[in-house]
């Protein structure tokens, strides 16, 4: 810690021996001026320091300022400067104390590194856990699993690390493999996807990796749009859980995006194997966004897996024939 005094008559500093020092050079070496401490600037910090430090012992007004400079031996220094001022109209220096804080500093930059990289190691864990419910749930890839996190990210505009927080809160204790595992997993997505965050337009559209190293991933689910008299029809068959959610996703956009109302749109789920809560989810928002361009969603579940998984609760208007949703 070194002194300093300044006087606004003359525009002279005076340093002490240890303020020579921060500095590196030996007491007297050099004439102590604002020029001088401006060519000790850090070159990555915003020029102008020492031009500040002489306005504030000028004006004589308290102050305490941190920054950094470079010694006469180029070592990186970091250095506070405090004044408590003196009136306008007093005519001895101000006078202060600067303070080589480098030690301090780094320490508190290495600290502030290490819980970035420490939060960092936690979060990549977690995702990577969670990744690893997918990929044994859904038989996907590694990078499957991940495109499918970031989707549900995307499309909930929700942060990937608190969706896989939240899906290995699901399954804390173990992964259930059998029967009820897809419709456990599915449904703590559609708890994201289904909110009103969620976009029925946005997002990825198409799942990452190919899950056997072809080139092209083989699709789980089949989609069609086709036109029925003066409706628009979009017949899904297949697997529609969260694994094949983003080509769900996509097909139900382009059948909105395809609406003249009055012009009905009908998605025809006879041909599903599956629905899961994921599903669900996709089927309401997309009737939410047909609703916004004056146009009427209708859902033909016939005798099959949506059937059971559909009920008049989730307010969609279901149909048991594509005939019956075309005339209704």
């Amino acid at each position: 810690m070194g002194g300093f005094g300044y006087d606004r008559a003359t525009g002279q500093w005076s340093w002490s021996d240890e303020l020579f020092s921060i500095f590196g050079f030996e007491p007297g070496q050099v004439v102590p001026t604002t020029a001088l401490m401006a060519s000790h600037e850090h070159p990555d910090d915003p020029q102008g320091f020492a031009g500040t430090l002489e306005e504030h012992v000028r004006r004589g007004h308290p102050f305490s300022l941190l920054h950094r400079l470079v010694d006469a031996a180029g070592h990186e220094r970091w250095v506070t400067w405090v004044c408590t001022g003196r009136p306008a109209d007093d005519a001895e220096p101000v006078r202060g104390v600067a303070a080589d804080v480098s030690s301090q500093q780094q320490r508190a930059i290495t600290d502030q590194a290490n819980r970035h990289v420490s939060r960092a190691l936690a979060s990549r864990e977690v995702i990577d856990q969670a990744k690893g419910v997918l990929m044994l749930v859904y038989r996907a890839s590694g990078e499957e699993a991940f495109t499918l996190l970031r989707w549900a990210s995307q499309r909930g505009n929700v942060k990937l690390i608190a969706i896989a927080e939240r899906l290995l809160r699901a399954v804390r204790g173990g992964v259930d493999v059998g029967p009820g595992a897809r419709e456990h997993v599915d449904d703590v997505f559609s708890a994201v996807l289904g909110g009103e965050g969620g976009d029925a337009g946005g997002g990825l559209h198409e799942p990452g990796a190919p899950a056997d190293g072809s080139g092209a991933r083989a699709p789980r689910i089949q989609a069609h749009l086709d036109v029925l008299g003066r409706a628009v029809v979009l017949r899904i068959s297949g697997e529609v859980d969260l694994s094949t959610a983003p080509e769900f996703s996509g097909a139900l956009t382009r059948l909105v995006a395809a609406a003249r109302p009055p012009q009905p749109l009908v998605v025809d789920l006879r041909g599903a194997t599956h629905l899961g809560s994921v599903g669900v989810a996709m089927l309401g928002l997309a009737h939410r966004r047909s609703e916004s361009v004056g146009a009427g969603l209708r859902v033909v579940t016939g005798r099959g897996a949506a059937a059971l998984t559909l009920t008049a609760g989730h307010g969609l208007d279901l149909y048991p024939s594509v005939e019956r949703a075309v005339g209704g």
